[in-house]
């Protein structure tokens, strides 16, 4: 049993109804002591999640999740303070103890009307750069499911604070392999700041007009003649820069995802296979 003494030498104590006041008779009091929560709870509102001065946000041409810093560039346009607007809503799954969170941002377009895209996992083990599975956006559909995330308490000096973003499907940690953010037992560690939501005039992606398919070995660019095409992996490096001689265009291309970029156009994704 305890007692609990103020710097006026007197005690705390509890009247008739039970309210806490000073008095000179002590009243008796026991502590108990709760662990420490293991994840944080989060109310559904706009954060930014930052780890090491970059902020996780989406690439809004290959849709694949990224760690990217404001200014930094992207085609044709730049990553904004908006771009790192995520909303982090509570899920129906429930799980005792490990509140559970759906991570999602929106791109608007002509395609889409402002849809929301969730942070979820797609497999990138035919490019051979990363361990799959690796994060991306995508639409919440029965063929690719929004993710659903738990933020763990980081409570070591070094990251005080901050908390490790679990995937809970696997129990492990977003984290960066070779510029490509995949899972493992050791994650990155994000600190929350609270953002505004995105308004509808501040990310736009207009549509393409020259369309691309992925063949074996090889990408076919149309409807871009006489104009210059830039082609990249998923890291942003550049594998091929060409003229685009006709109509139908086909240039080699190495396996897995590629950008292709024609100038004065939006950016778009193909799988070679």
């Amino acid at each position: 049993m305890y007692q609990l003494r103020t710097l006026g030498k007197k005690f705390i104590t509890y009247d008739v109804d039970g309210n806490l006041i000073e008095g000179t008779q002590a009243a008796n009091f026991t502590i108990e002591t709760y662990d420490a929560p293991e994840y944080k709870t989060i109310e559904s509102t706009h954060v930014r999640l930052e780890s090491n001065g970059k902020y996780l946000t989406m690439n809004p041409f290959s849709k694949l999740a990224v760690l990217k810093s404001e200014g930094q560039d992207m085609t044709k346009s730049a990553y904004t303070n908006d771009n790192f607007s995520l909303k982090v809503e509570a899920a129906d799954t429930l799980i005792a103890g490990k509140p559970v969170y759906k991570i999602s941002t929106r791109l608007f377009d002509d395609g889409n009307d402002g849809k929301r895209y969730y942070l979820t996992t797609v497999d990138l083990a035919s490019t051979d750069k990363a361990k799959s599975p690796a994060y991306a956006f995508d639409w919440d559909t029965k063929a690719t499911p929004a993710g659903l995330f738990a933020f763990k308490y980081c409570y070591d000096d070094e990251y005080k604070g901050q908390y490790l973003l679990e995937d809970v499907k696997t129990g492990k940690f977003i984290s960066l392999q070779n510029e490509i953010l995949t899972e493992s037992a050791d994650g990155l560690h994000f600190s929350i700041e609270k953002a505004e939501a995105p308004t509808a005039n501040q990310t736009i992606v207009t549509e393409p007009t020259f369309q691309v398919s992925g063949g074996h070995n090889s990408v076919v660019i149309m409807n871009a003649k006489d104009r210059n095409v830039v082609i990249t992996d998923i890291l942003g490096k550049i594998v091929g820069n060409y003229l685009v001689t006709s109509d139908r265009f086909t240039v080699p291309a190495s396996r897995g995802i590629n950008i292709v970029a024609v100038e004065g156009e939006t950016a778009q994704k193909v799988i070679v296979k």
